[in-house]
């Protein structure tokens, strides 16, 4: 029991932290709401990875960047200008939300990052800000689950009435510039340099279905089972002839949910996505 004068001082100063400690807890967690909530509004319109890394780091906001060896994957629909002519354009934004859709669930599982949508075109970013222990391995693993997720998606669509396309994707792996471009009122993080043009030039020249990559990103796979095809001097605007790789997918089982197309391991019953089960 409390009697003395010095005792009933440190029950006062005892009461007193407490309130600091229960108001500071208060305030965090009013924080932490109001992050999340933040973090839900703009998960749609800023890669997670790109929210998370200016959580930890406000003044990463500032314009600049710094170099780093990256994988950089684009990925468009071949033809897209005929065949956006053969459907409405409520159709065509039909189209290209499906398209998008399962490219970014793919990208986002594998722990890229999504640069921009850019018409019908997709440019995804692997390792940064996220490290990668091989980012070409990454890269070239999403590309070939996007291929393969569509050879599945592609005959349900057509049943529905949309007309059957078909992609490129090309990866390149090499040193850019990283970090926020743009003006201070509003930035984007992106990488950019000479790699970004050779990632884009070669999804551009890619065969429906195909993926391509430069010969610095197969270095970082070359025990890739899959069959390669090894293409010299190939022609890409704005550089000297390139050595490129087609590559095609590792034998065996896909490990795709048969319903929406997306990476399910052998062994999962279920597929969190579409609700998919396995008999």
């Amino acid at each position: 029991m409390f009697t003395g004068e010095d005792d009933l001082d440190t029950v006062a100063m005892v009461a007193t932290l407490l309130g600091l400690v229960l108001s500071n807890t208060k305030a965090l967690a009013a924080q932490k709401s109001e992050f999340e909530r933040m973090r839900r509004l703009f998960s749609s319109m800023v890669a997670p990875e790109v929210i998370d890394m200016l959580a930890k780091c406000p003044e990463g906001i500032t314009l600049g960047g710094e170099r780093k060896q990256i994988a950089i994957l684009f990925v468009d629909i071949r033809d897209f200008t005929a065949l956006a002519k053969t459907v409405t354009p409520e159709q065509t934004v039909e189209l290209l939300n499906r398209y998008f859709t399962l490219i970014a669930e793919i990208i986002i599982k594998n722990r890229g990052t999504l640069d921009k949508f850019m018409g019908d075109s997709a440019m995804a970013l692997f390792g940064t800000p996220n490290i990668h222990v091989n980012p070409s391995l990454s890269a070239v693993q999403s590309a070939m689950q996007i291929q393969r997720a569509f050879e599945i998606k592609m005959p349900q669509w057509v049943a529905e009435g949309f007309p059957e396309y078909g992609i490129g994707i090309g990866i390149n792996f090499q040193e850019v510039i990283v970090g926020n471009v743009g003006s201070p009122r509003l930035s984007n993080f992106t990488a950019v340099g000479d790699g970004v043009n050779i990632a884009s030039r070669l999804c551009h020249i890619a065969k429906p279905g195909e993926v391509l990559i430069t010969g610095t990103c197969y270095e970082q796979i070359a025990d890739w089972p899959g069959a390669v095809e090894e293409r010299f001097g190939v022609s890409v605007k704005g550089s000297e002839s390139l050595t490129v790789f087609s590559l095609e997918d590792a034998p065996g089982d896909k490990a795709c949910c048969p319903q929406c197309g997306l990476p399910l391991p052998l062994d999962a019953k279920f597929c969190g996505e579409c609700g998919f089960r396995r008999a």
